[in-house]
């Protein structure tokens, strides 16, 4: 399914050890479906490509194996979290029925709730407990933290 074709003498030019470079490409050559980029994508990346490798070659590769992507899925992703990093992530442990979307809706219509989460998880201090949005005004006008005080020293101690 991938566009384009990956060759072992493409990835060697990029910097990719011939082992590394023919297991890409027969991840790529195995491509059929976006769950299958998806994992091939997250396998490419824990433990095939690494940093030190030139963005060229992730570039070329990511390009390749998300070719065909179905925009209607949202953007190409550049990374594919497992489910143990889901888990573990600040995020993950703010929703509660393990749906981002739910998650990102209530953000919205709770901001003092996700804000205020936040302020707490982050320790950040402020010196008085004024509301943390002053939501009267239109939505796009909200005024974040008003009369808050912050005590940088603080809240970096």
């Amino acid at each position: 399914m991938a566009d384009s074709i990956l060759t072992t003498a493409d990835l060697t030019r990029l910097g990719i050890n011939t082992e590394n470079a023919e297991r890409i490409c027969l991840i790529a050559q195995n491509i059929v479906d976006s769950e299958s980029m998806l994992t091939g994508w997250r396998e490419i990346c824990n433990s095939l490509i690494t940093p030190d490798v030139d963005f060229l070659a992730h570039q070329l590769i990511h390009n390749t194996i998300f070719g065909a992507w179905d925009h209607s899925l949202g953007p190409r992703p550049t990374w594919v979290p497992s489910e143990d990093e889901i888990e573990k992530s600040n995020v993950f442990s703010l929703t509660t029925d393990r749906s981002f979307s739910n998650f990102q809706k209530r953000t919205v219509s709770e901001p003092d709730w996700f804000w205020g989460e936040m302020l707490l998880r982050l320790k950040i201090q402020i010196n008085n407990s004024a509301p943390i949005t002053n939501t009267s005004a239109h939505p796009e006008a909200n005024v974040w933290l008003p009369r808050a005080e912050l005590n940088i020293a603080s809240s970096c101690f």
